[in-house]
């Protein structure tokens, strides 16, 4: 199987490519880090959608900033959390799979949507790309009503949500995945015709 992140790290952003080549060891700290934050926060949300009892991490963390970002989002947004229908379920389509933070039914006007949690300074046009993959996954024969994100600032303790709404901006973005997905489809075609012609020149070979 392969994930949507998986496929969407073949296709790195223009100014992330940059940065990483200036300074590749701080590139690698930083985005270890990121992952490690952001996996964290997940987690804490996770158990906190599910009733469990949350034990908030230190005072001084960006695992907190991104903790205090998601109670005042709750505050602001009391109807969200009985939106939910479903957290982190799989969704498969062929050999693609991916898990989205949060599945929505915005009632009373039957509304689904995707939302996916971020903790980053903010919303890039590649996290639209990955949750408009997790609209696909879950039919790709009919778009959502909505993609969301929700930002947690690591270092402010705020939160930024956004919903996408327009069927043409969910369209061209669920198109930019298939492009992805297609371009990604490519790039295994060439690599594993290449291995093969290794193989049979070596095979071969007088």
């Amino acid at each position: 199987m392969v994930s949507v992140t998986q496929v969407l790290a073949q296709f790195p952003e223009l100014e992330l490519v940059q940065w990483q080549l200036r300074d590749p060891k701080k590139a690698k700290q930083v985005s270890e880090e990121a992952k490690r934050i952001g996996s964290v926060t997940d987690q804490l949300i996770q158990e906190d959608c599910r009733g469990k009892v949350v034990i908030p991490p230190g005072n001084t963390t960006p695992e907190m900033a991104c903790w205090q970002g998601w109670l005042k989002f709750k505050i602001d947004h009391p109807d969200f959390l009985p939106s939910i229908t479903g957290i982190q379920q799989e969704l498969v389509v062929g050999d693609y799979v991916g898990h989205p933070d949060f599945r929505l039914l915005h009632m009373p006007a039957n509304r689904h949507g995707i939302c996916d949690l971020k903790c980053a300074s903010q919303i890039r046009p590649s996290h639209w790309t990955q949750v408009a993959a997790y609209s696909w996954l879950w039919n790709p024969e009919s778009n959502v009503d909505f993609l969301a994100i929700l930002r947690l600032d690591k270092t402010t303790g705020s939160y930024e949500y956004v919903e996408l709404t327009s069927p043409d901006e969910i369209d061209y973005e669920v198109q930019i995945w298939l492009n992805y997905k297609a371009l990604y489809e490519h790039r295994q075609r060439v690599a594993e015709r290449s291995r093969t012609m290794r193989e049979d020149a070596v095979l071969y070979e007088p």
